[in-house]
């Protein structure tokens, strides 16, 4: 009996603690103080500790009864915003397709960017022209509904960094591949796509297109911008 009476006060504690340290956030704002990157870290590694010891399981306690008797396997996609809130997709009823559509969804998507060499002409037409089907882009509105779109989501979400000051969003301390969306030092990790900006300041573009959303509508919250964005 205790030790289940301890392991559910956890939880509470990380979730109060929580809630103690956006309050923290909230008074430096309104003081117009300035926020370190390791009060921003901490406050990272407390949503995710969140995420994984009380939310994570939580979902699986409640999915699991639901789904144990499907014979296929299926991906799940679980999004979160402060705009659209809770958002769950089932990407495709197998994992291994589900993978092999966002591989090639990529694909496409940085050749239309960088403007590479066409796909292998080994690959049928009509493969090609579902896959350019499955590619999507970021288009952002300004307060006054003028838009910024570029050639790619990548693109979008750097142009639309540089209108806004990269300063202003570096002192946010977005996470992104263990270290940061803007940065002053550029990642030579192979898995990050850095893209410079103007004024010592890198832009990790290594991300999909709903984890970009996710980042400009938290830079617009952040920073009061009546700002909006779109997966198109």
């Amino acid at each position: 009996m205790g030790a289940k009476k301890q392991a559910r006060i956890i939880p509470n504690m990380d979730k109060e603690s929580l809630r103690k340290a956006y309050e923290a956030i909230r008074m430096l704002k309104a003081l117009d103080l300035p926020i370190s990157r390791e009060q921003m870290n901490s406050i990272c590694e407390l949503e995710e500790a969140y995420l994984k010891e009380e939310i994570a399981p939580f979902i699986m306690r409640e999915v699991e009864p639901l789904v144990k008797e499907m014979m296929g396997d299926f991906l799940l996609e679980v999004s979160y915003s402060k705009d659209n809130g809770l958002n769950v997709q089932c990407l495709n009823s197998t994992l291994n397709d589900a993978s092999e559509n966002n591989r090639r969804r990529r694909k496409v998507t940085r050749a239309i960017a960088e403007k590479e060499a066409p796909l292998s002409k080994d690959i049928p037409a009509k493969v090609l022209n579902a896959e350019k089907k499955q590619a999507s882009t970021l288009r952002v509105y300004r307060e006054d509904n003028t838009i910024i779109e570029e050639a790619s989501s990548a693109l979008t979400l750097c142009e639309t960094i540089k209108e806004i000051g990269p300063e202003k969003v570096y002192n946010l301390f977005i996470p992104l591949d263990g270290m940061y969306l803007v940065s002053k030092v550029k990642n030579t990790n192979a898995r990050s796509d850095m893209h410079y900006v103007g004024d010592g300041y890198y832009v990790n573009t290594h991300s999909n297109n709903k984890t970009k959303k996710r980042h400009l509508e938290r830079i617009f919250h952040e920073l009061d911008l009546r700002w909006k964005v779109e997966i198109i």
